[in-house]
């Protein structure tokens, strides 16, 4: 495979290709940056919204860092991994107090929440630095022209994916519009299990589009492991009119925001319930590593309640409401109707 073909039919399908998104417009450090810690494990489609909801509330670096946490979570709420977003505050906090942005990938991964791919990405397409990207999308572009059909969640096939593409980022002119374009060829085109052969500019040099290989086959991904599971019992008063909630620490799900009071139990049933608590809602919510059993039982009245209220905040309108998981998002949302 001509390594310097390749890469010249990647650039060049992007530059006509490329989807018009937001940060490629103005392609600044901060916009760049703020792109790749929003859509890191998200897709296109599901994060735009919030990236340009950050961007309006937080024009600036500096308006960034100066936010209070809650804020950005708030945000941020409803976009899942909140990890991120207390990486990107404490990150831009870093980043003020410096007075600049870092020029090179070894700098950026100083930084909370950047690893090698964002930081390269940043690089690349900020300051022009010849370094590769690799994320699942290139992973499957390099596994299918390249052919190999190797366990791609094995750290060897890992390596030597990041080998070729190191090399194949060598031979381009641009390397942050080589990095996208494979990144965007990956998403657009080469689809988990409906790649469309027909449109691919590397068709011709892809060892999958000429082999018999049935279309998603290649790369072969083993299953995940189990998710551990978890079940949360969380408890509403339905007479109170107040809503306690408390902000969780942040070495566990959902860190920094806020839930009603809680207990957890290694099973559904709840072990004390002789005060008669009512089961109002239970549900399953999937993380990537978990799944959440939670059960919302109806205590009447706070001074019921199994958890001490000494350390929690008390709020009573929706808007007034601050960063919340998903399902008990959806549920105060519905007691307030």
């Amino acid at each position: 495979m001509n390594a310097r073909v390749f890469s010249q039919n990647i650039e060049n399908w992007y530059l006509t290709n490329k989807r018009d998104l937001p940060w490629r417009q103005n392609p600044q450090p901060y916009r760049v940056w703020l792109a790749e810690i929003v859509f890191q494990q998200t897709q296109i489609a599901q994060g735009l919204t919030y990236y340009q909801r950050l961007l309006n509330a937080f024009p600036t670096l500096q308006s960034l860092a100066n936010a209070e946490q809650d804020e950005v979570l708030k945000l941020w709420e409803g976009l899942g991994y909140y990890s991120r977003a207390r990486n990107l505050h404490r990150a831009a906090q870093i980043l003020n107090e410096a007075g600049h942005f870092p020029i090179s990938a070894a700098e950026w991964l100083k930084l909370p929440g950047v690893g090698p791919y964002t930081a390269a990405a940043i690089a690349s397409v900020c300051y022009g630095e010849c370094i590769a990207c690799v994320d699942g999308n290139v992973m499957r572009v390099i596994a299918r022209t390249h052919f190999i059909s190797d366990d791609i969640r094995k750290s060897s096939v890992v390596k030597q994916i990041q080998s070729l593409v190191n090399e194949l980022v060598t031979h381009a002119d641009d390397p942050g519009n080589f990095n996208q374009g494979l990144m965007e060829l990956g998403a657009t085109i080469c689809k988990p299990k409906s790649p469309q052969c027909n449109r691919c500019p590397l068709q011709n040099q892809c060892t999958f589009y000429h082999s018999d290989a049935l279309p998603g086959s290649v790369p072969f991904k083993s299953k995940p492991q189990k998710r551990k599971e978890r079940h949360l019992h969380f408890f509403y008063a339905s007479q109170s009119k107040d809503v306690f909630l408390h902000k969780r620490k942040e070495d566990d799900i959902w860190g920094g925001l806020y839930v009603l009071p809680l207990m957890e139990s290694t099973d559904k049933e709840w072990p004390d319930n002789n005060r008669g608590y009512k089961l109002i809602k239970k549900n399953t919510h999937l993380l990537t590593h978990q799944k959440i059993h939670y059960y919302i039982w109806d205590v009447v009245s706070w001074s019921d309640s199994p958890v001490a209220l000494d350390n929690f905040s008390r709020f009573i309108k929706e808007d007034q409401l601050p960063a919340l998981p998903r399902p008990l998002k959806q549920f105060l949302e519905e007691q307030f109707v």
